[in-house]
């Protein structure tokens, strides 16, 4: 395939919200080797290129010339650091001004790492298997009273920002969401990331704070989701990190065996210094006190806890060494549709009907205000169906008259574009 043809297949693409379609798009574009080179460098999470504005590439004086190995060459060594500042810019131009049109808007969506709007890793993955290499993330097990609380645990504030992987490689420092998406660095130039020790990634979450005080959980992770999506902060927002894990690179990488969890957490706060936090934190050896901790946790407008044990190793996927307490239970869940609205909510609808991708429990979800109701009705197919939101919900109850299984009060929290999978029954 050329350029342009390529260039005409992701745009179509950017305008398909419907997932099985999405995926026969990529198939036929997986054909194309150069296709698949731009996929590379545009979603392999570690590989980043430095430049904050691409808007100075924009109408550039054209020439014949498709994309090629040049251009790959210029792409690893903006990623390498071999190419910074002004020479990385010239350079970039100069290599631009040989492209024709199709390719030069290619290479500046491989620049940007936003090849196709509302495509992630997982549906990369899924079209052509383990093609990008996938950020880790560890997840929490559900409570378990049958531990043996005597031997002790690291008892941890549950927090409710957007989480955060935060990579302090070589000279560098890269941020993803928990599914592998980019942040712009130069959105945090408020933030030196130089306080972080190299050679580290540290898990944590962000909360924006707004004029010096912390916001609530949907208007934080909004303003993270805006900043996600190419946005700035304000000149009155701040974030701050609160961060529980330090774990050397080599591990992520699976070159290297983990320390356990006591020698990382106690790393992690004698080598970090504001605006980067631990989150609160205690050790506790009996079931009494760690519910009493929790219950003042609760008090002050917290979520819970979460529960480790001091040899727990980090992995990839479900720890059954760490586990979330908690009165409220939340899920993670897939729209799938609208139910009309009456009354006062007649022009936009009633209830949003969600569903778990094991296709075993599906609810009606309610809890949106007017301005929210508005703007999934406008703007449903594009920015809603088939992505995944978090809710609440009180217990999982079994519906005799239906195939699946429901929840109690369920009730919306956040749309979340850092997830792409969703709680399964047996995680509720």
């Amino acid at each position: 395939m050329t350029s342009e043809e390529i260039l005409e297949l992701i745009e179509t693409l950017d305008t398909v919200g419907e997932k099985s379609i999405q995926e026969d798009f990529l198939y036929m574009l997986f054909e194309s080797k150069l296709f698949q080179y731009c996929v590379k460098y545009a979603y392999e999470p570690l590989k980043t290129f430095n430049i904050k504005d691409t808007s100075r590439f924009m109408n550039l004086n054209t020439g014949s010339k498709e994309i090629g190995r040049k251009a790959f060459e210029v792409l690893d060594a903006l990623a390498e650091r071999k190419l910074t500042g002004n020479k990385a810019l010239d350079r970039v131009e100069s290599l631009l001004k040989t492209f024709n049109e199709s390719s030069q808007k290619l290479f500046i969506r491989i620049l940007n790492k936003k090849l196709i709007y509302g495509i992630g890793i997982k549906t990369i993955n899924k079209v052509k298997p383990n093609f990008i290499k996938t950020v880790g993330f560890m997840r929490c097990a559900p409570f378990n009273p049958d531990w043996n609380w005597s031997e002790g645990v690291i008892a941890q504030e549950k927090m409710d920002g957007m989480f955060m992987n935060i990579t302090a490689i070589n000279d560098q420092t890269i941020l993803t969401s928990r599914t592998g998406q980019l942040f712009d660095i130069h959105a945090f130039q408020m933030i030196d990331f130089d306080l972080l020790e190299k050679g580290y990634q540290y898990h944590g979450e962000m909360i924006i704070f707004q004029d010096g005080a912390p916001l609530d959980r949907k208007t934080s992770n909004g303003i993270a989701n805006h900043i996600l999506n190419g946005g700035t902060f304000k000149n009155s927002q701040r974030p701050e990190f609160y961060l529980w894990d330090k774990v050397p690179i080599e591990v992520i990488t699976g070159d290297a065996k983990c320390p356990p969890y006591k020698v990382r957490v106690k790393e992690l706060k004698n080598s970090i210094t504001t605006p980067f936090n631990l989150v609160k934190t205690k050790v506790l050896y009996d079931l009494e006190t760690i519910k009493r901790f929790c219950d003042s946790i609760i008090s002050k407008g917290g979520e819970g806890l979460i529960l480790k044990k001091f040899d727990a190793l980090w992995k990839n996927g479900t720890s059954q060494d760490q586990i979330k307490m908690k009165p409220m239970k939340e899920a993670d869940l897939r729209c799938v549709g609208l139910n009309r609205g009456t009354g006062k909510n007649e022009d936009t609808f009633g209830s949003m009907c969600c569903m778990s991708d094991d296709e075993k429990v599906k609810v009606n979800v309610s809890g949106f205000t007017d301005e929210e109701r508005k703007e999934i009705s406008d703007n449903f197919g594009k920015n809603w169906f088939g992505h995944i939101i978090t809710i609440n919900y009180e217990k999982v109850v079994d519906n005799k008259n239906s195939k699946y299984a429901s929840l109690t009060l369920p009730t919306f929290i956040e749309r979340r574009q850092d997830k792409e999978t969703t709680n399964k029954l047996e995680e509720l």
